[in-house]
């Protein structure tokens, strides 16, 4: 057995052991110190498949991975001011199988000129982004499940306050859109040094700002409908 793949099945195992202790003992000692150090070993084999051959290469398995690692990054750190232990269960569960999943489908594609640090810093950029904003989907998704179970009254322990994962929520779709902003920028200013090397320069101003206006469009009417519904 190849040490990476030994490190991969002991980070899949440790956020397996995470996840059951939340549902028995979220307040346990050693879910505060060995989550952090999942994390920690989760992070450096994405840093290792992703940028570990000088360039960037993405693929399904790495890609998946990185979501659900920003995903279980974000909630460990939201959950030192609020009580996220079921929904961090639920997610480190989810982390377990993205690094199973990463070990599996280990196919990536290099993409060109990465090694130039202008592009790499507009495509770590934009990877964070779009990540962050599958976070606050996946997070939206959660948060419809944990409502399901306060309705039909299955939750015996005491459930975060729905307002509190709301505003996780907006903050975390704020967040992904002040980085896609910054990509949009990132990417217009380095378009003729790096990246008219990759794709035609008629498309590329067009197909961030669509992206960027649209992701503008949604988290005003987001907002706007939390606003709504908001008691006076």
């Amino acid at each position: 057995m190849s040490p990476l793949l030994l490190v991969t099945l002991c980070v899949s195992a440790l956020y397996g052991w995470v996840a059951w202790r939340l549902q028995r003992t979220p307040r346990a000692v050693s879910v505060r110190r060995l989550l952090p150090l999942a994390l920690l070993a989760h992070g450096a084999l994405i840093y290792h498949s992703v940028l570990g051959q000088g360039d960037i290469r993405l693929g399904f398995g790495n890609s998946l991975s990185t979501i659900l690692w920003l995903t279980a990054l974000a909630y460990w750190l939201a959950s030192q001011g609020a009580p996220l232990a079921r929904l961090q269960s639920w997610v480190s569960g989810l982390a377990a199988v993205s690094v199973l999943i990463m070990a599996l489908f280990t196919a990536t594609h290099a993409i060109p000129n990465s090694q130039a640090l202008a592009l790499r810093a507009h495509l770590v950029v934009s990877f964070l982004a779009y990540g962050l904003l599958a976070v606050a989907a996946l997070h939206a998704v959660l948060m419809t499940m944990l409502e399901k179970q306060l309705h039909r009254g299955s939750l015996q322990n005491g459930a975060p306050p729905l307002l509190t994962l709301e505003a996780m929520l907006f903050r975390t779709i704020g967040v992904g859109f002040a980085l896609l902003t910054l990509a949009l920028f990132s990417g217009v200013f380095f378009r003729k040094s790096c990246l008219a090397r990759l794709c035609s320069s008629r498309t590329k101003p067009c197909s961030p700002s669509c992206h960027g206006w649209c992701s503008a469009a949604c988290c005003w009417g987001g907002i706007s409908a939390a606003g709504a519904g908001a008691p006076p």
